[in-house]
């Protein structure tokens, strides 16, 4: 507990501590505490960490000595920051400070900070409320090196490439600035409706060629194309679950699963409501499949 005039107190197993020595003021403004025990305190003349033994200014950046902290928050990529009478500061995960100064800042004293569900943080100040959020985007065209400017499904591998597929056939991935088109099985002559994957394996649903799974080996990509046993070769929607499993909704042939080398396919004989399983977002996808599996 911080408090005005009396400096920390602390209460264990009923039994309550006053921590006074090595605080630079007694007046307590926040208290920020970290998962090993440790707890950073704000006060009105700057800002020390509690070690769970004792209070100390190691690892705490001179610039945030001898101002008024009056708001702490730690967000998701583990920087710590600091809201205080000179602004707001930011301690990144490698202990490197940095005053953030953002055009059409409102400035003044920070007085409370908060981290939103989506990652934005939210400051506010005497003369008003900023929201902070990383909203750069960077656009890849035809200037750029795309094939089209009219793209269809994406998927992002554990590698860093994104995958696409441009709604005139195909498939690429595009890493930092590399394109590189996979020609192999057929593809470059083929629409690819969907895009799925987990570790160093992505599938695609194809328009006429069925399945299609590459596999990463040395920065090559090893293809395998699987037709016999779908319920149809036009691969509309295309799902991998948590237990490896390959979900393939078809044109008009009903929902193929693929599990152990070989397709079990489930239509509207088996109590699906439809044959046709349309493209969708994956949390629609996905409910899906995990309804047709009680069923």
């Amino acid at each position: 507990m911080g408090t005005r005039e009396a400096g920390l107190i602390s209460l264990s197993e009923g039994r309550i501590s006053s921590i006074v020595e090595g605080l630079p003021d007694r007046k307590i403004n926040c208290l920020l505490p970290f998962n090993n025990r440790e707890l950073w305190i704000g006060t009105d003349n700057g800002l020390v960490r509690w070690t769970g033994s004792n209070l100390t200014s190691y690892d705490v950046p001179a610039a945030l000595n001898h101002i008024q902290v009056l708001a702490m928050v730690r967000d998701r990529e583990s920087n710590l920051w600091v809201g205080s009478n000179k602004g707001l500061y930011r301690i990144n995960s490698r202990g490197v400070l940095s005053q953030e100064k953002r055009d059409h800042s409102i400035g003044g004293r920070v007085a409370t900070l908060y981290e939103d569900r989506e990652g934005e943080l939210w400051v506010g100040r005497a003369q008003g409320i900023e929201r902070f959020r990383d909203n750069t985007f960077l656009t890849y065209s035809l200037s750029d090196g795309l094939p089209s400017n009219s793209n269809g499904s994406l998927y992002a591998d554990a590698e860093g490439r994104t995958w696409f597929a441009p709604l005139e056939g195909g498939l690429y991935w595009l890493k930092d600035t590399e394109i590189e088109r996979i020609t192999d099985a057929g593809l470059s002559k083929d629409v690819v409706y969907s895009i799925a994957g987990s570790g160093d394996e992505v599938w695609v649903g194809r328009q006429q060629g069925g399945l299609t799974r590459l596999r990463n080996r040395n920065g090559l990509f090893a293809t395998e194309t699987y037709t016999h046993g779908l319920a149809q070769n036009s691969v509309y929607a295309i799902h991998r679950s948590r237990d490896g499993r390959i979900w393939a909704g078809t044109l008009n042939g009903g929902v193929s699963q693929f599990s152990n080398g070989r397709f079990t396919t489930f239509t509207t004989a088996d109590g699906l409501a439809s044959n046709t399983v349309p493209r969708s977002k994956r949390d629609g996808t996905e409910a899906c499949f995990l309804q047709l599996r009680t069923v």
